[in-house]
């Protein structure tokens, strides 16, 4: 059974993120939580233009292929005590959403990895495509920690496999642009990041944007105190100060900036 979803794993992760892509469109023309500021055709190009780069090279099949080697390998901490697969499949999801949470709160701390991850803060408004806006030296680090991760353990390949799509759903939904009842947005909170938690993480101001590091569970903001229910302008503003459009929607300046600004400069 394992083997037969791996098998079918690329075309079942697709199939959920376009079908989700799609439906959460429909929703943000029909009730949007904010008003977009800026034209959408520059921005989807730039955003889709890295869902491909990203999901298709890096996110997609390389940790879920290293987990499969590992796995055959007998490697990890997993492999040398008997658990149950339940057990293997929550200690996975939990030590790889650990992980990611402490590389994006690392990413915002290291100047080096800022200039990477900022790339993803860039976009002057947020809807369903902010969520693959990520540079890809910053989308194979995010590989790298996944597979650092199942290495350690010995994960099961299936597990790995369902915590990226996890990250992929969850990812897809807190960057949507819809109108969620507040009571449900705070009750779903308390276990997976939704829109009016992440969205405060996309504000200009670094008090807000240096909280709510969770990736796909919510519970690492809560114990280790970056946390925060509310903007501390009330209202979000999107994006960094100080913008750059001819930067910040365009895809080949966006990718230079972080390591090659003189070229990205030229560029623009």
């Amino acid at each position: 059974m394992a083997e037969r979803l791996l098998s079918h794993y690329a075309t079942i992760h697709w199939l959920t993120v376009l079908g989700l892509i799609a439906g959460i469109l429909a929703l943000e023309s029909l009730w949007p939580s904010a008003q977009l500021r800026h034209p959408l055709r520059p921005r989807w190009q730039v955003n889709v233009g890295l869902l491909i780069v990203n999901e298709v090279f890096l996110r997609l099949a390389v940790p879920v292929a290293a987990a499969v080697l590992i796995a055959r390998m007998g490697w990890g901490l997993l492999a040398m005590v008997p658990l149950g697969g339940a057990v293997a499949f929550v200690i996975t999801w939990l030590a790889i959403d650990l992980g990611l949470y402490a590389a994006h709160r690392l990413a915002h701390v290291a100047p080096a990895l800022w200039r990477i991850h900022r790339v993803h803060h860039t976009d002057a408004d947020v809807d369903v495509t902010t969520g693959f806006r990520f540079h890809p030296v910053e989308a194979s680090l995010q590989s790298l920690v996944v597979i650092a991760v199942a290495t350690l353990l010995g994960s099961p390949p299936l597990a790995v496999a369902t915590y990226s799509l996890l990250m992929a759903i969850v990812g897809v939904v807190s960057h949507a642009n819809i109108r969620v009842p507040r009571p449900l947005d705070l009750a779903l909170r308390w276990l997976v990041i939704t829109p009016g938690m992440h969205r405060i993480h996309h504000s200009v101001h670094a008090a807000d944007y240096d909280s709510n590091f969770s990736v796909a569970l919510s519970c690492w903001d809560r114990l280790l105190g970056t946390y925060r229910a509310e903007a501390s302008a009330g209202t979000v503003e999107f994006g960094l100060e100080p913008q750059d459009p001819q930067r910040d929607q365009h895809l080949v300046p966006l990718l230079l900036d972080p390591i090659a600004p003189r070229v990205a400069r030229k560029a623009w």
